[in-house]
């Protein structure tokens, strides 16, 4: 299933406004988003917690979460492992870990309806990094 879908589905199960609320959904999924003090990474996923760098802004805590759920929903095993071993399969993980949080944070009936703002209206509407708010539309 592409990341797209499992966005999709995932969203099904947990309706509620924009901008949705990670954190929470997280916790239903039985994980907890904690803060570690990383110098290099932003988030890992450590069964059962998703570690956020400490500091990082409430836009782009958001965006990490939802690629760590990405992962979480997506890819089974030892992620630590395969940054370190296939460096082609870890790189298509994380593409589609980006996909998932692009289409997670920015549902698809919400963005539809909202098609004629400016990238920064866009961004601030979906509570995003305006970075990341071409991975929702991809070329």
């Amino acid at each position: 299933m592409r990341a797209e879908e499992k966005a999709r589905n995932f969203l099904a199960r947990y309706p509620g406004p924009v901008p949705i609320d990670l954190e929470e959904m997280a916790l239903a999924e039985g994980l907890e988003v904690v803060e570690w003090p990383y110098r290099v990474l932003e988030e890992t996923f450590l069964w059962p917690c998703i570690a956020v760098r400490v500091g990082l802004s409430r836009v782009w805590r958001r965006w990490v979460i939802a690629h760590a759920l990405g992962h979480h929903l997506q890819h089974r095993g030892n992620q630590l492992w395969l940054r370190q071993k296939d460096d082609g399969l870890r790189r298509r993980q994380e593409l589609q870990a980006e996909r998932f949080a692009a289409w997670l944070l920015m549902p698809e009936e919400e963005v539809s309806r909202l098609h004629s703002l400016d990238l920064w209206t866009f961004a601030d509407h979906f509570d995003v990094p305006v970075e990341c708010v071409s991975l929702r539309f991809p070329h």
